[in-house]
């Protein structure tokens, strides 16, 4: 839980590589996650938190503490009934928080909750207990986000994509591509990009924007300049590989981030990065598929956008086409279920999840 299920292959993809490895699950909303597990009787039964900032995202702050309290006795009772509760960190806060102390203290609490906490990348357990101030270094596992090879149509070319997006052969594509948040800090990339770009360059904006008012944004920085091509709507699903493809580079200028799908999508189509040294971003820099950018600001993500134009990008895509595929899904199923057995004490033959 929460019972989330989006146009981010993610939660598919997890489900059939624990449905793998024996484990049968089903989602569950707040309210009827009690009955789930009095339905499951005797059955091993985890519970595992994905996106947990959604109970609480509330602009009224009384609401949110009302929701935040009613949680908190649902998962107290849940771990004296003997039933681990598994938390995955996708972020530290909601993107679009409207109480970032009082989050704090709701993430504090949660944590002693917790049985264990998966991370997707080393880097996300520094950016944790920063956070958090608490360790949960005891407590976390490290599983890789499985990789998006095979889950997007690949039936086109660099050339073949480049033709139908409209982009010269010899240009220099940089490119953002995903649902558009304030936080990914896109209209700072795009006065970026104006900075220092040549004549051959071409920055490629792919994805929806939350709010009307980021898209103006994003269109009033690109101020008609041609070499800036913006799409900005939802991409289908099989219209995602012209952009990948046609892209030299996948900027990800994010000014917060602790776990991104769209890195692994760029894994995925081997396309090096410029991105943060921030959360799970920092094992792809260290691995060296990723440029990092020092800060969020126009002039430090323009420094990153030059620098990306002077290393051997063929030796970084095939660098990290080799670490997305080292990512697959059924690793992720594996090592998901390690932590489910490791949090258990009891040793019954049928399995659930919720």
């Amino acid at each position: 839980m929460p019972a989330v299920r989006d146009s981010n292959p993610y939660i598919e993809n997890l489900i059939h590589a624990l449905g793998d490895v024996g484990w049968q699950v089903a989602f569950s909303s707040r309210s009827l996650l009690w009955k789930r597990l009095v339905d499951a009787g005797t059955r091993r039964t985890v519970v595992h938190v994905h996106w947990v900032q959604h109970f609480w995202a509330h602009r009224n702050s009384l609401r949110a503490v009302l929701e935040w309290g009613f949680l908190h006795r649902l998962l107290r009772k849940v771990r004296s009934a003997g039933v681990p509760v598994i938390w995955t960190a996708h972020n530290l806060v909601h993107h679009e928080s409207h109480w970032p102390r009082l989050e704090r203290f709701f993430m504090q609490d949660f944590l002693g909750l917790c049985t264990r906490i998966i991370v997707h990348g080393q880097g996300a357990i520094t950016e944790l207990e920063h956070f958090l101030n608490a360790p949960v270094s005891p407590k976390t596992r490290f599983v890789p986000m499985g990789n998006f090879c095979g889950t997007y149509p690949v039936n086109s070319t660099r050339d073949a994509s480049r033709k139908k997006l409209s982009i010269r052969p010899d240009a220099f594509v940089f490119l953002f591509f995903g649902s558009i948040r304030k936080y990914k800090n896109v209209p700072s990339l795009v006065s970026a990009f104006r900075r220092n770009a040549s004549e051959r360059d071409v920055l490629l904006v792919a994805g929806k924007p939350r709010e009307d008012s980021l898209a103006s944004e994003i269109g009033s920085r690109a101020d008609g300049d041609k070499r800036i091509r913006l799409f900005l709507d939802y991409v289908p699903t099989a219209e995602v590989q012209h952009y990948l493809l046609a892209s030299d580079v996948l900027v990800l200028p994010f000014a917060d981030i602790l776990t991104s799908a769209s890195a692994i999508l760029g894994l995925s189509f081997g396309r090096p990065m410029v991105a943060p040294y921030r959360g799970c971003l920092r094992d792809l820099v260290d691995a060296g598929v990723a440029i990092p950018v020092e800060g969020p600001r126009v002039a430090e993500i323009s420094e990153a956008l030059q620098r990306a134009k002077t290393v051997d990008l063929e030796t970084m895509g095939r660098r990290a086409r080799h670490l997305a595929e080292s990512w697959s899904w059924d690793v992720a199923g594996e090592l998901t279920a390690q932590v489910y057995e490791d949090a258990m004490s009891e040793d019954l033959a049928d399995k659930r999840i919720l």
